[in-house]
């Protein structure tokens, strides 16, 4: 999922640079696996996705459900604009 906040066709674009989603879509506008490989319709508020194995974030960290959770909780309720997020460091690293 990408942050919240996009706006313009510009930021769109840059974000497709460097954000993936679960899924996109194709020339023909259907949806197509892009993290996600595959996913289950249970009833029409669950689904379950399953998540491409093998995928990383630039630092390393392997990508999981949880990453998939925050992001979903996040675009739900996103912090106002200027408000610190968990994407920036909580304190700053001892020298």
């Amino acid at each position: 999922m990408a942050p919240f906040g996009i706006t313009t066709t510009s930021t769109e674009q840059v974000h497709n640079l460097v954000y993936e989603s679960l899924v996109d879509w194709d020339e023909k506008l259907k949806i197509v696996p892009a993290l996600a490989t595959s996913w289950d319709v249970k009833d029409n508020l669950t689904y379950v996705f399953h998540l491409r194995q093998g995928v990383t974030f630039h630092s390393g960290k392997p990508f999981t459900a949880d990453d998939v959770k925050y992001s979903f909780e996040t675009q739900a309720k996103p912090p106002a604009p200027g408000s610190v997020t968990s994407f920036l460091p909580r304190s700053r690293p001892s020298t």
